[in-house]
């Protein structure tokens, strides 16, 4: 009986492979597999998600291809780090878990996928590790050194970020997301003129709302609202249901000492759940009116929900100021100076605050 079977399954293999059909199927998938694998590694990942679904198609019982199609998607998720829940960044670390044992070749982007999804969840320091890893062994892989960048960014090392986005850039120097990056560090660095450069450079490269917004964001930076206005009212008009645009417009209007119209923009952000922003920027229309109490009361609902947020910290020292709580002040201007001490852009208000924590200090018996 066993012996039938298996003369059975050599025979239908047999036909198999004599039927022209079967074949041509064959043919077509390993062309698009191959087309699927060039496009990656090229970098056009939508050619190699239309190639490996493709491929998949003409063989869907082969899962090696399956797997291609899974490594496309993780490449993509590598490079471009989309806007996905934590479900969907933790369903993509065990894809690229499991795709790293028998996938050996391509374990760069598993490790990047793995280290965005750590990052994700909170795990800056092991998310760091692994992308350490990955551009030591791979040192011409981009997607690990962009997201290398963003994670040294968000921790506050700028000129370490800025070495990685540089990075970024000699690998690929059209990445909007590494001359955009590249643009603000420079701004916070107190580099002005590199900062507008980077940031109208990527404007050329990739004219969209977020960049935009983040070329709006480095003329605030530099005290520049005028020029500031158009880039921000593009990007809100692009995206007016995006309240992070309208935090940033109603900053440049209370720059411009537009007060209503600030109002009106903080209200809509409000609206469109743009917190804590919103609401620090409602203090500061409250300050600039000596609404101090209206001013603690914005500033204090921002703390609660990112207690480290520097120009809170400084504005609501302000505010405690202005009640006459110079204890209160005290206790805000001292956190602020010492968050705040080695990043150079903060340098004046960082003078600042000790020059007033001096003031504020009761005088030695």
């Amino acid at each position: 009986m066993r012996s039938t079977l298996s003369a059975l399954i050599v025979l239908s293999s047999l036909a198999d492979c004599q039927d022209p059909l079967v074949q041509r199927r064959r043919e077509l998938a390993a062309t698009q597999a191959a087309e699927a694998t060039a496009a990656l590694k090229r970098g056009e990942y939508g050619r190699a998600m239309y190639a490996a679904e493709l491929a998949a198609q003409y063989e869907p019982e082969d899962p090696a291809l399956r797997d291609l199609t899974i490594r496309v998607s993780l490449g993509q998720i590598a490079a471009t780090r989309p806007s996905l829940s934590r479900e969907q960044f933790g369903r993509a670390a065990y894809q690229a878990e499991v795709l790293a044992a028998r996938d050996p070749d391509y374990r760069h982007i598993f490790e990047t996928v793995r280290a965005i999804d750590a990052f994700a969840r909170g795990d800056s320091i092991g998310a760091e590790k692994r992308l350490r890893e990955v551009t030591a062994a791979n040192p011409g892989y981009a997607a690990a050194w962009l997201m290398l960048g963003d994670i040294l960014q968000a921790s506050r090392r700028a000129k370490e970020a800025v070495a990685a986005f540089e990075t970024v850039v000699g690998l690929e120097r059209t990445n909007v997301r590494a001359v955009t990056s590249l643009g603000m560090l420079q701004a916070q660095l107190g580099n002005p003129t590199a900062a507008v450069e980077k940031l109208t450079q990527a404007i050329a490269l990739e004219d969209t709302a977020p960049v935009r917004a983040t070329l709006a964001n480095a003329f605030l930076a530099l005290d520049r609202p005028m020029d500031a206005l158009p880039h921000i009212a593009v990007a809100t008009k692009a995206e007016p249901r995006d309240g992070r645009y309208r935090v940033t417009l109603g900053e440049v209007q209370l720059k411009l000492d537009l007060l209503d119209e600030a109002t009106v923009a903080f209200r809509d952000a409000a609206a469109l759940g743009a917190e804590p922003w919103a609401s620090r920027g409602l203090g500061a229309i409250a300050m600039k009116k000596k609404d101090y109490a209206t001013a603690s009361q914005s500033f204090s609902r921002v703390l609660a929900m990112s207690p480290d947020e520097l120009s809170t910290l400084f504005l609501a020292a302000e505010a405690q100021e202005g009640l006459a709580h110079p204890g209160d002040a005290a206790k805000l201007y001292a956190r602020f100076a010492e968050l705040a001490e080695r990043i150079p852009s903060e340098a004046p208000r960082v003078l600042l605050a000790k020059d007033r924590l001096a003031r504020l200090s009761p005088a030695p018996k």
